[in-house]
């Protein structure tokens, strides 16, 4: 329905609805006030979904359809978006590493999507050499279907694939959203997981995804730049994701410049929010994968570091490892029990 009320009488617009449907119908409510406050106090009383009357009609349609899809929600793949509070604090690396320990250690297809377009660096992580990218699917958004996303992705291995960001620079910043929902969309239908690693950029879609995500992951540096940054994206974050969908903290390359690094219970203070993790420097291991081109957690699984990656998923993903050897053994006793 479109309404041009607000407050009080948008309300009572809702309750004499309300009367005459049933309690299984979905309400979708354009109106005319692009205000958060209003948009949580709309679902809190069921509206399933509220537009501005300034969005478009290709994301009013993709709303409508995810809105009366047949997939059940809980079956889709759950979407990670990490992003850094500044650059070099190692955002990419920890999306990566992550992406390959959900996708290994559940044994199940997850997605790697780099959007950073202009610098991104998947591919050198990874070593691919994809022959169409990301910014090629987004081109062309009205011709992606299942069979064309899959030629898109890069495999890595069986458990893994990659939309890489392109080799030279990309002009194109200002993505559209809905070209992106679209992606994702066909992504989600054939993954488990989806891993957003996402540009440092403050840009309308980039804000978007962090929003929509059902993990948003930001990876900071203890020093003031890193810590300001930081409480300005939670700032953002904490009113528009709300308490029900918390966006986690990751220090990362702890130790780098100890000079220079604000202490744990300085960052917690100002940035009011307690770090999920924080994962140490160390130049060696990451040197050693990086001319390797391979992850961080294949050049050693063992190390302290790669071990904080495993945390990071079981703790996003709220699924516990399970190691090999303990999961034949789990199978083995299922079947003698029989």
């Amino acid at each position: 329905m479109e309404s041009g009320e607000s407050g009080d009488q948008l309300i009572q617009q809702l309750e004499s609805l309300a009367e005459q449907c049933s309690s299984e119908t979905s309400v979708m409510l354009i109106g005319p006030n692009n205000d958060i406050g209003l948009y949580k106090q709309l679902l809190t009383l069921g509206v399933t979904d509220y537009f501005s009357d300034d969005t478009s009609s290709d994301q009013l349609i993709v709303s409508i359809e995810q809105t009366f899809s047949d997939v059940d929600p809980a079956e889709q793949a759950r979407v990670m978006a990490f992003i850094g509070s500044r650059g070099g604090v190692g955002s990419s690396v920890v999306a990566a590493n992550t992406a390959y320990c959900l996708a290994h250690g559940f044994e199940e297809k997850v997605t790697l999507v780099d959007l950073d377009l202009a610098f991104g660096t998947s591919a050198l992580e990874l070593n691919l050499d994809a022959k169409q990218t990301v910014s090629d699917a987004l081109d062309q958004p009205d011709r992606l279907d299942d069979s064309l996303i899959e030629r898109f992705m890069a495999p890595y291995d069986e458990y893994l694939s990659v939309l890489t960001a392109p080799a030279g620079l990309v002009q194109k910043q200002n993505m559209n959203i809905e070209s992106i929902e679209t992606l994702l969309k066909l992504v989600r239908a054939i993954s488990n997981f989806v891993v957003l690693d996402l540009p440092h950029l403050w840009q309308p879609w980039v804000q978007e995804l962090l929003l929509q995500a059902d993990e948003t992951i930001v990876t900071s540096y203890p020093d003031l730049a890193g810590i300001r940054n930081t409480k300005n994206i939670f700032d953002f974050l904490d009113e528009g994701r709300g308490v029900d969908a918390p966006t986690r903290l990751i220090f990362n390359q702890i130790g780098a410049c100890k000079k220079t690094e604000l202490s744990r219970k300085d960052c917690q203070g100002a940035v009011d929010h307690t770090p999920l993790l924080s994962i140490p420097y160390d130049p060696v291991i990451f040197g050693t994968a990086m001319n390797n081109g391979e992850l961080m957690v294949e050049t050693n699984n063992k190390h302290r570091t790669t071990q904080k990656f495993k945390t990071l998923s079981e703790k996003i993903s709220g699924r516990t490892i399970v190691g090999k050897r303990q999961r034949k053994k789990s199978i083995l006793s299922s079947i003698l029990a029989r």
